[in-house]
């Protein structure tokens, strides 16, 4: 717990440890998690967006794009399963699918190039950064009861508050 946190620990604990099966727990399957879910897949997400958006858009993120992308749709089929997923116990598949999600996100950043993008279209390269930063804002609120800590950082730095929160108006 001091070594990695109570947010990385409990992340650990609910993604890889099925309610009423066996489990295994070591440090290095927490590492390994830890780096490749949340350090490579999640944080560097973040950190790619925040640079072009800091660079090129002086740190707003641009407004919605006329046309949605497919993580739009991956984002509202994510966020129709918390219901059964909770109710289930099946936080596991949720948390899952949500990774899913931000792996959806990276993939369309690289296809879409919005580093590129931002020297021949800057608006297209805006609404890029838009829908990433929209999919990562939805999957920091659904991950948020599982790593509060670390996802109201995550979302204090794209610029969603997180007093009052409440997890079905944050997913509108």
């Amino acid at each position: 717990l001091r070594a990695f946190g109570a947010d990385a620990l409990r992340y650990f604990l609910l993604r890889d440890m099925v309610v009423g099966l066996d489990a295994r727990f070591t440090v290095d399957l927490l590492v390994q998690r830890i780096n490749s879910d949340l350090a490579n897949d999640l944080g560097n997400l973040l950190s790619r967006i925040g640079k072009l958006v800091g660079d090129h858009f002086d740190g707003f993120i641009p407004g919605p794009a006329s046309r949605k992308s497919d993580l739009a749709k991956i984002a509202q089929r994510v966020v129709a399963m918390v219901p059964e997923s909770v109710n289930e116990f099946r936080i596991h598949a949720l948390i899952e699918e949500t990774l899913q999600l931000i792996r959806a996100t990276n993939r369309y950043f690289e296809a879409s190039a919005p580093w590129a993008l931002v020297k021949s279209d800057k608006t297209r390269a805006g609404e890029v950064l838009y829908e990433c930063t929209e999919a990562l804002r939805i999957a920091a609120v659904l991950l948020y009861p599982v790593m509060p800590h670390r996802m109201a950082e995550l979302l204090s730095r794209i610029g969603e508050p997180v007093e009052n929160f409440s997890l079905p108006d944050a997913c509108k």
